[in-house]
């Protein structure tokens, strides 16, 4: 507003947003993706999907009062949980589960993309049967809950009820009104606007990431790292949600290059310049901090909708797309190995995957923080004369739970900076190297590189014995991002231990062959070590 940007013109500003969450009518209309069933009867249909709670459209976010944030600062509600059970009338309410025997990621129920169009979240967490005297079963107490969600069917019930949870994830648009150019602008463009999920790196940019990872990233590793590039969503060229036309949005698909321009408090008043700096906290600038699209989101995802106003069909940005409750999907993105990464934690220590950017002990729990997720990660367990690595079982961990009770925390995860991000990251490639070349040698006393997991990462130098008898015995001292790993070769699985504390929590334990030390500096120093064995570089490797 003011005098300052068109001569002669004196403009005043007025902005207005709205932002709209259909998930759970979608998860409804589209029949929870069984349109080979003539229509799924899910429980519910329009016109009772058409209103509340299956679409959200109040109260998900508000420009801050300007005097404290300056003009058209948007944020979302504060709230006291990420998610809530979703209510109509004072009771839960949720959807008839159809059998799905091909859901390889159960007990995530998969509502199957087409192709790049996800109309219905992805993923969805059914693992609260809602029982007819309104009381809800935890089915994670079952040890067969995998099973249960791909039939489809508990005991003798078929079809059984999931309750919905409600999370606050949305898209929408913000409108500028113009005083003062007397109508010379024949249509105003309004901007798409995301309420996304949390960033659990905020102080690791994916534009930044993307750059190190052309730049500098040696050929050897660049292409094994991630499954897709990490693209940001400002190497999108999608048009926005066209499916908010209906709620009053003037969003067109020939609009492919949304564009976002985001300022920081006062900086347009500010006479000196800033400067150059490498880091300011808390602030990110969509879309480059944004993760892009690939399978489903994070940020937000895609669909295609037929738009009869040109007679074809359009692929369109879509946050509907995306898990529900948002933490489901959560779970399956850092169980896949930082699969948005920079944004989405690595858990594949506890999923038992292949880690890219392994989380430290105190990340997951094993120090004197809190785990990010309230899951404690992997830890050796002794029984008798047998060494095991002990997990909680992976089907069982449920991250809606852990959202309900307020477990999630950045307490660890806020303190994550780019140098020490990318670090870790081309430390995990060239141990994984080590490993492979180990293995190589064909020799009874080095291990089988396809049944290793993460027993333990660490990366600095703060208090690691472990790391000063290894500095002490090759006399020369690693830099402040070394890493640190503490790798097992695992045996047979032992059955499934219930907690006797805590009847949804399912433990999983595998015996251990063989525990490998492996310690990398930031200028390719590596050194390693089998079990209580003396600490080695590859090139003194003993071969049988």
């Amino acid at each position: 507003s003011g005098p300052d940007c068109l001569l002669g013109r004196t403009l005043t500003v007025s902005l207005d947003a709205k932002h709209i969450n259909e998930k759970i009518r979608r998860i409804h209309n589209e029949n929870m993706g069984e349109p080979a069933l003539g229509g799924f009867e899910s429980g519910f249909k329009p016109p009772t999907t058409d209103a509340s709670p299956f679409i959200l459209d109040n109260d998900l976010a508000a420009f801050l009062p300007p005097g404290d944030h300056g003009v058209g600062t948007l944020s979302p509600t504060v709230r006291p949980r990420m998610i809530e059970p979703t209510e109509a009338g004072g009771s839960r309410i949720g959807t008839r589960v159809p059998s799905r025997p091909s859901n390889g990621l159960a007990p995530s129920f998969n509502i199957e993309a087409q192709g790049s169009a996800h109309p219905a979240p992805e993923w969805m967490h059914v693992r609260s049967r809602l029982r007819a005297d309104g009381s809800v079963d935890d089915l994670n107490t079952r040890r067969n809950v995998a099973q249960i969600i791909r039939d489809g069917r508990l005991g003798n019930a078929d079809n059984f009820i999931a309750g919905h949870y409600s999370d606050f994830t949305c898209d929408g648009w913000i409108d500028a009104d113009i005083d003062g150019l007397s109508g010379e602008l024949t249509r105003m463009v309004p901007a798409y606007s995301v309420i996304a999920a949390p960033d659990f790196y905020p102080f690791v940019d994916q534009s930044a990431l993307v750059d190190w990872w052309l730049s500098q990233v040696p050929t050897m590793f660049r292409s094994n790292i991630w499954f897709v590039p990490p693209l940001t969503l400002a190497d999108q060229r999608t048009a926005a949600n066209i499916n908010l036309r209906p709620f009053g949005a003037d969003i067109r698909p020939e609009n492919k290059t949304p564009t976002a321009i985001v300022g920081l408090k006062e900086s347009a008043a500010t006479v000196s310049a800033l400067g150059s700096v490498a880091e300011i906290p808390r602030v990110s600038s969509l879309p480059d901090a944004g993760a892009g699209i690939f399978a489903p989101g994070w940020d937000v995802s895609t669909d295609v909708t037929f738009d009869s106003n040109i007679g074809e069909s359009v692929l369109h940005l879509a946050a509907y797309g995306l898990g529900s409750p948002f933490p489901e999907d959560a779970k399956l993105c850092a169980a896949l190995s930082a699969f948005w990464p920079g944004v989405a934690p690595d858990t594949a220590r506890s999923s038992g995957r292949r880690a890219v950017a392994p989380m430290t002990d105190r990340e997951v729990g094993l120090g004197d923080a809190p785990a990010w997720d309230g899951v404690i990660g992997p830890r050796r367990l002794s029984i008798g004369s047998q060494d095991f690595i002990e997990t909680d079982n992976f089907d069982h961990v449920d991250y809606v739970t852990a959202a309900l009770d307020s477990k999630f925390t950045m307490v660890e995860t806020m303190k994550l900076g780019h140098e020490d991000y990318q670090a870790r990251i081309l430390a995990t490639a060239r141990m994984y190297r080590l490993i492979g070349d180990l293995a190589g040698l064909g020799s009874n006393l080095v291990p089988v590189f396809s049944a290793f997991r993460v027993l333990s990462f660490n990366q600095g130098r703060a208090d690691d014995a472990i790391l000063a008898d290894a500095e002490q015995v090759l006399g020369f001292a690693f830099d402040d991002r070394v890493c640190r790993f503490e790798m097992v070769q695992i045996g047979a699985a032992q059955p499934l231990v219930q907690d006797p504390a805590n009847s949804a929590r399912w433990l999983r334990r595998e015996s251990i062959i063989l525990t490998l030390h492996v310690i990398i500096g930031s200028q390719n120093q590596v050194i390693f070590k089998l079990n209580d064995g003396q600490w080695l570089v590859p090139s003194s490797t003993p071969v049988a």
